[in-house]
């Protein structure tokens, strides 16, 4: 798989939607500013979350814990409830 296939991928599990979803939406400017961010921060890495997550998950089930492997998954953006137009422009006019 190509590289700039690759970040498409990486950034579609990201963000919790499928790569034609993203080609079908992203603006060339959004994809630019998602690799330079990506480039700066990086993205999360959602795999290698699950992956620890499970083994969490085995250990505590030996220890007789009932928590799901998702109990051990941090917060993603497709969890929470998208922010309003209200509550963006509070954000931005520093919560006034």
């Amino acid at each position: 798989m190509s590289e700039p296939r690759l970040f498409m991928h990486r950034l579609a599990l990201s963000l919790g939607k499928t790569v034609s979803e993203l080609l079908a939406t992203l603006t060339p400017l959004e994809l630019r500013d998602w690799l330079q961010f990506d480039r700066q921060s990086g993205l999360p890495d959602i795999a290698a979350q699950w992956q620890r997550a499970a083994a969490i998950s085995v250990a505590g089930a030996v220890a007789g814990s009932n928590l799901e492997t998702s109990d051990y998954i941090p917060l993603t953006a497709w969890d929470q409830t998208p922010a309003t137009p209200q509550e963006i422009a509070k954000v931005f006019s520093n919560g006034s």
